[in-house]
């Protein structure tokens, strides 16, 4: 196995404890119609012993033995030609809400871990029949993960590896279906044998920049968590959008991915517009802006969509770590007309927004360096 710096996605099940419970079928029968819950007391016990008794396996086992022990193990053995010593890639285990699943990923979590890896589990929700909001919503934030997160591996040089290993067939098509967009490859376990066979992932670039910038202020409004008037939601195509039970819209699944490979190349050209009437831009500040080049763009149509889910929603309502970047706050002293100021991004220098406020109103004077 190749490369210095490596990510690698998998999705995983229950089998790794479903079969070390085939000689008992009540065990089995629990494990198999098991949901989020615990189950039931008297059953917990005889679960929780062979658990403990698989935990001890791995951490006692050969390599090749552990190998055998589920789908998810034998296609990690097979990627590292049974060799993971030294080794210290990141991984991600994903995974469905049920108990059993859960239990088995902790276990493959704890096994990495012990071998140097860094792992982190993530949960899928909408997997059970009956739940199919949930399951798109899921695939939503799936989506949006792997732009935010393994774009910026990408940027750092990682190999990212997509493995399909195990769980249910949604959870493998979910990976399938993205890894074109995210990954570098793809690895598939032969069926019946046990060869993995590594399938090389196209660049692929999603076709729908005239739809986004037709829509572009809509969808710039729903990415960042804000509400659109009903007419305007109406003009854009049903495909790219999703609503909840009380009809609240986001982007989809595929409006996610259409958004993640087409937003930078349309933010990178030049200071777009604000999507919130709360913010006024003075002459001064478009100045200032009038020569940044793309990747500072980017990052300032980026601060302007955070600054307006600020002034909209308020500060109860944004994600802590994001209100922590764009740091809005008071001047020591006002500096002209400005009161306030707002991180804009930190290159060779830092970079700050100011402004002050009339009413409830953000006035935007100025970009100023350090």
């Amino acid at each position: 196995m190749d490369g210095d710096h490596q990510l690698i996605v998998t999705s995983c099940g229950r089998e790794l404890i479903r079969r070390q419970c085939a000689d008992d079928p009540a065990l089995l029968r629990v494990l198999m119609r098991a949901g989020s819950a615990e189950p039931e007391p008297d059953i917990l016990p005889k679960l929780e012993a062979r658990i403990e008794a698989v935990r001890q396996m791995l951490h006692s086992a050969t390599p090749g033995v552990i190998a055998t022990l589920c789908p998810e193990l034998l296609a990690l053995h097979q990627l590292y030609e049974g060799d993971m010593a030294g080794r210290h890639d990141r991984h991600v285990l994903i995974h469905s809400c049920s108990w059993p699943d859960q239990q088995a990923v902790n276990l493959i979590a704890e096994w990495l871990e012990g071998l140097g890896m860094t792992v982190e589990t993530m949960r899928i929700g909408g997997l059970r029949e009956g739940e199919k909001f949930l399951f798109k919503e899921a695939m939503a934030i799936f989506t949006r993960w792997c732009g935010n997160v393994l774009s910026n591996y990408k940027i750092y040089e990682f190999h990212i590896i997509f493995n399909p290993a195990g769980g249910s067939r949604i959870l493998v098509g979910l990976l399938q279906t993205l890894a074109p967009f995210y990954a570098h490859e793809s690895v598939y376990l032969l069926e019946p044998g046990r060869d993995l066979v590594h399938m090389p992932m196209p660049s692929v670039q999603t076709r729908g920049d005239r739809m986004l910038r037709q829509h572009l202020h809509a969808l710039r409004r729903l990415f960042a968590g804000l509400s659109v008037h009903p007419e305007k939601l109406a003009k854009i195509p049903e495909q790219v959008l999703m609503a909840d039970d009380e009809g609240h819209y986001r982007l989809s699944f595929f409006g996610e991915l259409l958004w993640d490979h087409n937003r930078r190349d349309i933010y990178g050209e030049a200071m777009l517009e604000p999507i919130s009437d709360r913010i006024i831009i003075t002459e001064r500040f478009r100045d200032g802006a009038a020569e940044l080049d793309r990747g500072r763009f980017i990052l300032l149509n980026e601060r302007l969509d955070q600054l307006s889910f600020l002034l909209e929603a308020g500060e109860v309502n944004m994600d802590r770590t994001t209100l922590s970047l764009l740091s809005l706050r008071p001047l020591d002293a006002p500096l002209q007309e400005s009161t306030h100021s707002c991180h804009g991004w930190a290159d060779k220098v830092l970079w700050k927004l100011l402004g002050h406020y009339e009413g409830s109103r953000f006035v935007l004077d100025a970009l100023v360096e350090g």
